[in-house]
């Protein structure tokens, strides 16, 4: 992702019921993340892997997808079996040859997307598949 893609990341405000969300967000849990997450791991990935969208105990709260809820727990363990990350704790983690990322970049209510959030997220989406 360039850096002009990713500070309009930072910044979006297309999805109006997904940045109502994230200012609530905000209030509730001030020392979180609570923004727009991006793709993180290796710069040079053999493997991308993606998440439908941040979780609110995951993603939302520490800025890096699959990091800081039960998906990652589970999702770390095995990439550190198969010698993919430095460590089985997600926090902790390294990532070598994967990157990890989401379709929708900020938190849904009830956990579920519309097509068209993810339709507004696709540029993002399509710039870290072209990497």
């Amino acid at each position: 992702m360039t850096r002009l893609l990713a500070k309009q990341l930072a910044n979006c405000q297309r999805c109006p019921r997904l940045v109502a969300l994230r200012s609530e967000i905000k209030q509730q849990y001030p020392d979180d993340h609570a923004a727009p997450v991006g793709a993180w791991g290796d710069a040079q990935p053999s493997i991308l892997l993606v998440g439908l969208a941040p979780g609110l105990h995951g993603a939302a709260r520490t800025g890096k997808a699959l990091v800081g809820d039960s998906s990652g727990t589970f999702l770390f363990a095995a990439l550190h079996r198969a010698g993919l990350a430095s460590s089985p704790q997600p926090d902790l983690a390294k990532l070598n040859r994967v990157r990890i990322t989401h379709v929708v970049k900020w938190l849904p209510p009830a956990n579920a997307p519309t097509a068209a959030e993810a339709a507004a997220c696709a540029d993002y989406l399509d710039a870290e598949l072209s990497r």
